[in-house]
């Protein structure tokens, strides 16, 4: 072998070392910084609901727990499962306890995004006759969440038709009574 070639060899092995070496402190860059925009956003939140403890409390709210876990059970395969779910809030005004969802950011605060929905959902599904609020603390809003209730509708016209039914039984009673005296 000679030295051309040799250098060559050694050449494309350093390559090929710097190529492993400078992906590896690829990956530790993204990753520190992705762990650092994690913390950055968990804090964020942590300050956030601070923040609307306080806000609460200006606002006449009485919190009664804070991280509460909430649990209900599933079947999986037949297999039991045990989901629980932390509100941020329970407080109470006036008397009624109530549920609080405390959010912040641009998407996060609104009832179309589909995380922050399918969690107040959750918190509907295991309390549903708890009132469930969302408080925006990017624009120190609450809004009042409330989902319909499938399967237990209420019909503001059902009395109609009962109504009507009643009639018809009884205008055929009448008539049945009445042809069949004597």
């Amino acid at each position: 072998m000679n030295d051309a070639s040799h250098s060559t060899y050694v050449l494309f092995g350093l390559a090929i070392l710097a190529s492993i070496v400078g992906a590896w402190l690829a990956l530790k860059m993204v990753s520190y910084f992705k762990g650092r925009s994690v913390k950055r956003r968990l804090n964020r939140g942590l300050q956030k609901e601070k923040e609307a403890a306080k806000w609460l409390k200006r606002n006449g709210y009485k919190i009664i727990d804070y991280q509460l876990k909430l649990s209900y059970t599933l079947q999986e395969n037949g297999v039991d499962k045990r989901v629980v779910v932390s509100p941020d809030f329970r407080v109470s005004k006036n008397g009624q306890e109530q549920l609080v969802e405390v959010k912040s950011g641009s998407a996060a605060p609104r009832i179309e995004n589909r995380d922050t929905r399918r969690q107040l959902l959750e918190y509907h599904f295991i309390e549903p006759d708890t009132p469930l609020f969302l408080l925006d603390m990017e624009n120190n809003e609450l809004k009042k969440i409330e989902f319909p209730l499938y399967g237990i509708q209420n019909n503001p016209t059902a009395w109609k038709f009962y109504l009507g039914l009643l009639m018809g039984v009884s205008v055929t009673a009448f008539f049945f009574w009445w042809f069949t005296r004597k």
